[in-house]
């Protein structure tokens, strides 16, 4: 015999909802304090981004992150594929894209760059983490992909697909 599906009242959503967003809290801080490590490690600004990229991979790796580098995502138009495909710098546990950078300046491209791979790659959140700073604290920023995350304060005028970044306070 089925077992009937369970409804949930919009108490139950919210706990639900608040449940995920304490899960991704905890996530999003490994994800910077390995970015700290990695930094600190280093030496601080002044290397190419590959070697960051690697670094933070392994970095996660030996936290027990789950996490992918350089991950193809197919560009599609009306059910084909318009060119070869964009490659994610760190996809954690299917669920954030980590976009990295090793620049002293933080460039609007790079903001609109991580939110088309959220939305291409339909991934709900997406940091970007940039080495080129001396306080590495100033270069991690956080986006979320409005599909997964609705909330009136994410409503951006100017986009209705993603939420605007926000610098990532630990």
């Amino acid at each position: 015999m089925p077992v009937p599906k369970k409804k949930f009242d919009s108490s139950s959503k919210i706990f639900l909802y608040s449940l995920i967003l304490i899960m991704e809290e905890t996530l999003y801080q490994k994800i910077y304090d390995a970015a700290v490590e990695v930094h600190q490690s280093l030496g601080g600004p002044g290397l190419l981004e590959s070697i960051y990229e690697s670094a933070l991979s392994y970095e996660l790796s030996l936290q027990g992150i789950s996490n992918q580098r350089q991950v193809a995502i197919p560009v599609m138009y009306k059910d084909i594929c318009v060119r070869d495909p964009l490659y994610l710098d760190i996809l954690v546990e299917n669920k954030i894209i980590i976009e990295v950078k090793a620049t002293g300046k933080d460039y609007p491209y790079y903001h609109a760059q991580l939110c088309s791979y959220l939305r291409l790659a339909n991934i709900p959140f997406g940091l970007i983490v940039n080495f080129g700073k001396e306080n590495i604290k100033e270069g991690v920023f956080r986006m979320n992909n409005h599909k997964f995350i609705s909330n009136k304060n994410c409503q951006n005028k100017s986009s209705s697909r993603i939420c605007p970044s926000t610098a990532f306070n630990p």
